[in-house]
C-alpha cells in the first residue's frame, strides 16, 4: 500500500531532459507517483524550484540548500530525487532523510529517466 504513495522528483529545466548539473539548480521538478497496480510511473505535476530564485549565498554542495529543496518537495513525500549531479554533502543529508538519489547520464530524456527509476523500484 505504501508504494501507491511513492513519489519521484526529476530535476529538469526544459521538461524534456534531466537537468544537466546539480539537482538544486533545476528550474523545476517533475513529480511522478508509482502506481503499483499498473506497475508504472504516472506524472502528477511539476513544482517550480523557488529555492533557485533565492540569493546565491549558498554554494554548491551546501546541505542548507538541500534542506530547503526537501521542504519545497515535502508535501509530495518524494522518496527518489533524479538528477545528473549532486554534491556529496547534499547527497549525504538527503540519504539521512530517507531520500534515494538516482543519477542518470547527461542528456537523459525524462522518459528514459522514468524507465530507469521504474527498473530500480521493481528490482528493490
Amino acid at each position: 500500500m505504501i508504494a501507491l504513495m511513492l513519489c519521484i522528483a526529476i530535476a529538469t529545466d526544459d521538461g524534456k531532459t534531466v537537468k544537466l548539473g546539480h539537482f538544486g539548480d533545476a528550474e523545476k521538478y517533475l513529480l511522478y507517483k508509482y502506481d503499483e497496480k499498473e506497475g508504472k510511473l504516472v506524472k502528477m505535476g511539476e513544482v517550480e524550484n523557488t529555492v533557485k530564485e533565492e540569493e546565491e549565498e549558498h554554494q554548491h554542495n551546501d546541505p542548507r540548500k538541500a534542506r530547503k529543496i526537501l521542504e519545497l518537495l515535502k508535501p509530495w513525500n518524494c522518496k527518489y530525487f533524479v538528477s545528473t549531479a549532486m554534491g556529496p554533502r547534499s547527497r549525504e543529508f538527503l540519504e539521512s532523510q530517507g531520500i534515494i538519489p538516482v543519477f542518470v547520464k547527461p542528456y537523459t530524456t525524462i522518459d528514459d529517466a522514468v524507465k530507469q527509476v521504474l527498473d530500480l523500484i521493481k528490482n528493490s
